[in-house]
């Protein structure tokens, strides 16, 4: 029995639809995962739509700088480095090295300044950061500003250290560790002090609780629940909405400025 032509172009439309049906499904509810999680923000539909873009598709935060792996993207590295020169920080405090490729970056942003400020780079693991050393792919006189100190961003012996290191010098707090709410509003509640009026706390990965990467109704999605309880209790910080100013970025709401 032949089938006719108005036959096979239905079947074709219907498989064309249940092909396409997962990815209309997606695109139609982008939006509605965590509506309230750019709130106050003009562009949060561009934001969405570029991360998904840059997260899923292009993988564009596996970056590295000179020769040194990061979990870091491309524009936010030009973020960093507005910040170094506006605010002038005499040390630099991130929590999560990793490879180092960001302390490596920010250490050599100084270095083309001219400037002194110390970089203090906290981690768990220093496995990877031992591997970049060994590696020698950037100029070793870098070093003489990175002070690398293995364990725990809250442990209070390691704050203690950090104190002694920092001697009240003005601060840029750079968050990227463990990402878990209790984890990064402990940070934010321990290393704000080291933060001066007019300098800011740069938290990584608000994102995971913004666009797409997060799941509607889940509150427990780190940086981005952390950063709003903290200035919910601590007036002394605001966020800054017009900052990041690129479209892709890990720290979309996740910009504290001091204000008092």
């Amino acid at each position: 029995m032949k089938t006719d032509a108005k036959t096979w172009i239905i079947r074709i439309a219907l498989l064309c639809a249940i092909i396409a049906a997962p990815f209309i499904v997606r695109l139609a509810t982008e939006e509605k995962l965590n509506p309230d999680a750019w709130t106050g923000h003009p562009d949060k539909g561009i934001i969405n739509k570029a991360m998904r873009v840059a997260y899923d598709l292009n993988k564009e935060f596996h970056t590295s700088w000179l020769g040194v792996k990061m979990l870091q993207h491309p524009s936010d590295l030009m973020t960093y480095q507005e910040f170094i020169l506006e605010t002038r920080p005499e040390v630099i405090i991130e929590t999560g090295t990793w490879h180092g490729g960001l302390t490596v970056f920010l250490a050599s942003i100084l270095d083309a300044m001219g400037s002194k400020t110390d970089v203090l780079t906290i981690d768990i693991d220093d496995q990877p950061w031992l591997k970049t050393l060994a590696a020698a792919t950037f100029d070793k006189r870098l070093l003489d500003r990175i002070h690398f100190i293995k364990g725990s961003s809250i442990d209070p012996a390691i704050l203690a250290r950090i104190e002694g290191m920092v001697r009240g010098r003005p601060a840029l707090v750079i968050l990227d560790s463990n990402h878990s709410k209790e984890h990064v509003l402990a940070e934010l509640r321990l290393y704000s002090k080291f933060v001066p009026k007019g300098g800011y706390i740069l938290v990584n990965d608000t994102t995971l609780g913004g666009t797409h990467l997060g799941k509607e109704g889940v509150k427990d999605l780190g940086p981005l629940y952390a950063v709003r309880d903290f200035v919910a209790e601590n007036k002394n910080f605001q966020i800054e909405r017009s900052k990041p100013r690129f479209s892709v970025s890990c720290m979309h709401s996740g910009v504290l400025r001091r204000i008092e």
